[in-house]
């Protein structure tokens, strides 16, 4: 046998076998990543050192990987100028979910930062939705963005879009009270219940967790006074959510649901909660023991303001003025409380021969509060509403010689009594002036300059003017549906009914939900025995919020009258109408088909 074989092995048989040629690497030949081997056959066959290949693409990788993470991490620290990047958190990022989450929310707070340091609305957008791309939870940036879906009236996703978000929000400082704000001022009450008894349990939860917690003695000074305030934050948001659920059921004439909340959550050892049930006792028609529980309800609170401002609302309402002028006498006494003062001088002007102590009052209050200007404020409010142009002129030039930063609010006070007591054209002069000296003011208050211009011109006797400045009133985007109502009341004063109802109609289409708007425009149709109007927009009524009763008895005489006797639907909303005046507690008296009709009629 030659010897010039190259490999040989033993068979089984004892003889030699060919070995297999193993192939020859060095750096020489494709730097010992492969070589070319000489086969059996004489061939040539180009072969791949794996081994090399492999641990040459794992050290790529990794090279790759550390160069990614290191641009991550300088993107995140000088593109962005984030204070907060961390190289290990980049380099980590992908194998952990914890770090992904951490590095999200942080994003979501630096951008929110930057948003709230923005000068223009188009980068607060932009850095908000930013933030929400990161941390769709963060509640900053959800309570930023739901401004912009209601100014968008998107009421409805707006609403959807808060509620969706409190879940993760009850440790919040400002989410809870801004949803149950939002809730109540859009007419959401029912959204507003079901949110809160979804919620609660989780919150209930939350706050028996932390208070664990507070017992374990090994916790240090800090960790404690952090866990003391974030439960603190916990039961305020628990007292906050609770007392909305209670107002929106109050709200809507559901008393039975609204006492069996305030019993459930324990309110009533609340300040707001003792209001509440008082609330519950005289919209029920037992007012003599809603009087008895705020007596005893003083007394508990130590003369709380919020308490003794409703005992004298009640006892007003009964004809007792000088029982609540005597309560208010005592809690103002007791209390430092601008509100209780305005009340006070309120009551003295009810009153005939009080002159003498409200003027005294008057100038006692403007002694205390003058360099108040919310304390002013609400004098000012008052001095419009009773049409003194004497004490509003008084007022109005203290806020000029102290030159507040809510003197565009004092203007507007001032403005609307000129034209009110029949200085239309003086109030249209100061307006022209104003315009001149600040137009910033003027495009900051163009909704209810514009609403005033209309009401003086057309008070003035220029109908051209009028109508012109009317229709910017209506078109103007800023204006709210409540603002529309007020310059429709005044329009109607003035005897410009036609105009008022454009006014009531811009508004409901505006806020199609406003229990206001409703309220106005079915006492237009009442007043006018406008039998469409009425049928138009009684239906929304009466499915909303619990109307003034005044408004009810008067919608169920002219139901009840010879108009309306071959009209098929007015025996429905008579009967309706006859029972939310007979029960003492809201019933739903609606199914969702029958509410989805009488929304497309009130659209249509």
């Amino acid at each position: 046998m030659s010897e010039s074989k190259e490999t040989n092995t033993t068979n089984v048989a004892g003889a030699e076998k060919p070995r297999k040629q193993k192939p020859v690497f060095t750096n020489d030949s494709y730097f010992g990543f492969a070589t070319y081997m000489k086969t059996d056959d004489g061939d040539w066959k180009f072969m791949l050192n794996w081994r090399r290949v492999i641990a040459i693409l794992v050290v790529l990788v990794i090279i790759g990987y550390c160069a990614f993470a290191t641009l991550r991490y300088m993107i995140d620290k000088y593109k962005r100028e984030w204070d907060g990047a961390s190289f290990a958190t980049s380099f980590v990022l992908p194998f952990s979910e914890e770090a992904r989450d951490e590095r999200n929310k942080a994003l979501g707070e630096f951008y929110m930062a930057k948003a709230r340091e923005s000068k223009t609305p188009g980068e607060v957008v932009a850095y908000v939705r930013t933030a929400l791309g990161y941390d769709e939870t963060n509640p900053d940036a959800r309570i930023s963005f739901s401004y912009l879906i209601f100014y968008q009236r998107m009421v409805k996703d707006a609403i959807d879009f808060l509620a969706e978000g409190l879940p993760v929000a009850l440790d919040h400082k400002e989410y809870p009270t801004y949803f149950v704000r939002r809730c109540l001022s859009v007419t959401e009450d029912l959204k507003l219940v079901e949110s809160v008894k979804e919620c609660m349990p989780k919150l209930e939860e939350m706050i028996a967790q932390v208070n664990e917690e507070l017992k374990d003695e090994s916790l240090s000074d800090d960790a404690k006074k952090d866990l003391k305030a974030r439960l603190q934050i916990l039961e305020s948001n628990r007292l906050v959510l609770a007392v909305g659920a209670v107002q929106a059921s109050i709200l809507r004439g559901y008393f039975a649901q609204a006492k069996e909340l305030l019993d459930q959550y324990g309110l009533e050892k609340y300040v707001p909660g003792k209001v509440l049930a008082a609330q519950i006792l005289w919209e029920n028609g037992s007012r003599e023991d809603a009087i008895t529980y705020l007596d005893r309800a003083v007394d508990e609170s130590r003369g709380d303001p919020q308490i003794v401002l409703l005992r004298a609302l009640y006892l007003s309402a009964m004809g007792r003025t000088s029982q609540a002028r005597y309560g208010l006498t005592l809690a103002a006494v007791r209390n430092n409380s601008p509100e209780i003062r305005i009340r006070l001088i309120s009551a003295l002007g009810e009153e005939s021969g009080n002159a003498a102590m409200r003027r005294e009052m008057i100038e006692d209050y403007i002694r205390r509060y003058g360099d108040n200007a919310k304390a002013l404020l609400l004098l000012s409010q008052y001095a419009t509403e009773q049409n003194d142009m004497e004490l509003l002129t008084r007022i109005y030039n203290i806020a000029n010689e102290k030159i507040f930063v809510e003197l565009p609010r004092f203007e507007m006070h001032y403005l609307e009594a000129l034209i009110v007591s029949g200085k239309p054209k003086e109030a249209l002069l100061m307006m022209d002036k104003l315009g001149q000296e600040n137009m910033a003011w003027v495009e900051a208050n163009s909704a209810g300059l514009d609403g005033l211009k209309t009401i003086a011109y057309f008070k003035a006797g220029d109908e051209t003017l009028g109508k012109l400045h009317l229709e910017r009133t209506l078109s103007n985007r800023s204006i709210s549906a409540a603002q529309l109502v007020i310059v429709g009341k005044r329009l109607a004063e003035i005897g410009r009914p036609d105009e008022a109802l454009s006014a009531y109609e811009t508004a409901f289409h505006i806020e199609n939900y406003n229990n206001m708007v409703l309220v106005a425009l079915v006492d237009y149709a009442l007043k006018k025995r406008d039998v469409d109007a009425l049928m138009r927009y009684l239906p929304r009524l009466v499915d909303s919020r619990r109307p003034p009763r005044g408004l009810l008895e008067r919608a169920k005489r002219f139901l009840a009258s010879d108009r309306m006797m071959f009209l098929p639907e007015a025996e429905k909303y008579y009967d309706i109408v006859s029972e939310m005046l007979k029960g003492k507690d809201g019933v739903k008296l609606f199914s969702e088909s029958d509410r989805q009709i009488n929304k497309s009629l009130s659209v249509d």
